[in-house]
């Protein structure tokens, strides 16, 4: 454990690269090599190089111990990230990381203008923040699972095998297929939208356009130009807190200074799965305060509840923006518009960078970045090239 922890610059800097080289073919060797090496029977591994963030200063085992230095914090939550299974202590008494996790992601002190109210630090300058990133992982994951264990194994965990489609250009298309709303009883439309975060295999490549050639290819449909992968079928997952609950846990209890976590919490959350049809509307050269290598792409599209057509939050129409940060990460903002008014808006980084599989993380919030909230965890990630029929309302998305 402690050579492991003493030479852990060198150790990530290794799966970084390993990572940033892998092949966008799936199944990936090198994400094959990955997750032998941090498997449920390479504890040492995982408590040592994985478990090295802040949140582990107050959450998990006495194995589980945060690192002195900030970066190297950073540098263990990316790869929590990247890895994408939640690490839970297995011995008994530890301190369960979920109820720490959860306390970051809905203390609204951490919302600020500076965090553009995403996953980004606090300085104003679009850096992603790995650390809230890795809290907003495992508050998702504890929710989805906790889900799958109610439905009593009907439906998957998503993120259940580690380092899947975290490479660039890892995504590949699958086909949507439709069946009748009227079929109640059958729930394997959102059991196979529950598992299909694992890319199917393809060997189309994409088609990309960096900002030099926009220029140079007037006559490509919007598509063709959009280095991002935007049209198509999305999957979403948006959980919150009951407003009670949210606003007593900020509001309601002792003062707590700035520079200290509020105390854990357990309270149950409510779960959503969405589906997204997104088009691209206008392709634009990237602004003063984003990455220059990749344009701005505006987008629109509409938002439908899953399992509850009834949820007015869940049926709305959305528009948004993806674009380049300026260290070279894909930030992707939205837009819910519900009767022609915006209500909610989200900031995602896409975990793995550009067309990946694993989709973006991030947060939703007031778009009056109210300091009251509501404000919460949320997740996408790609379905289909194709785009869903909308004839009937809301069509829901078995897959093949």
């Amino acid at each position: 454990m402690e050579s492991k922890k003493a030479n852990f610059p060198f150790i990530s800097s290794a799966i970084d690269d390993l990572i940033a080289v892998s092949s966008s073919a799936q199944p990936s060797l090198t994400c094959g090599f990955l997750s032998r090496h941090f498997d449920d029977f390479s504890t040492l591994n995982r408590d040592a190089i994985l478990c090295g963030s802040s949140l582990f200063g107050q959450a998990g085992s006495e194995d589980q111990q945060p690192f002195d230095d900030e970066c190297d914090r950073q540098m263990s939550a990316k790869l929590h990230v990247l890895n994408g299974v939640p690490m839970e202590p297995s011995k008994r008494g530890a301190n369960p990381v979920h109820s720490y996790a959860r306390s970051r992601v809905y203390d609204l002190r951490r919302y600020t203008d500076d965090t553009l109210w995403g996953p980004f630090m606090d300085d104003g300058s679009q850096r992603v923040d790995w650390e809230k990133l890795e809290s907003i992982l495992i508050v998702l994951s504890h929710n989805i699972n906790r889900f799958c264990e109610r439905t009593y194994g009907r439906f998957r965990p998503i993120w259940n095998v580690p380092f899947t489609g975290v490479s660039t250009n890892s995504f590949r298309s699958k086909p949507p297929f439709r069946f009748e709303d009227n079929d109640e009883d059958d729930d394997s439309g959102m059991s196979e939208a529950m598992h299909i975060i694992t890319p199917a295999t393809s060997t189309d490549a994409p088609n990309f356009q960096r900002v030099d050639s926009l220029l140079n290819n007037a006559g490509l449909f919007l598509e063709e130009q959009d280095p991002y992968g935007v049209t198509g079928t999305w999957a979403r997952i948006v959980c919150f807190l009951d407003y009670t609950d949210l606003y007593h846990f900020n509001f309601e209890n002792d003062p707590v200074p700035d520079d200290q976590p509020r105390e854990p919490i357990s309270t149950q959350e409510a779960i959503r799965f969405i589906t997204l049809n997104l088009r691209v509307r206008r392709i634009e050269p990237p602004g003063p305060g984003d990455g220059q290598e990749l344009p701005v792409v505006h987008f629109t599209g509409t938002s439908r509840s899953m399992h509850a057509s009834w949820d007015p939050n869940a049926n709305s129409k959305i528009r948004g923006t993806v674009r380049q940060t300026p260290e070279g990460h894909v930030r992707w903002t939205s837009f819910s518009i519900f009767h022609g008014e915006e209500r909610w808006r989200s900031e995602c980084v896409q975990v793995g960078g550009l067309r990946s599989a694993r989709g973006m993380l991030g947060t939703w919030f007031d778009k009056d970045y109210s300091p009251e909230g509501p404000a919460g965890p949320t997740a996408f990630w790609k379905i289909s090239d194709s785009l869903i029929k909308s004839d009937q309302n809301p069509p829901l998305l078995p897959l093949s």
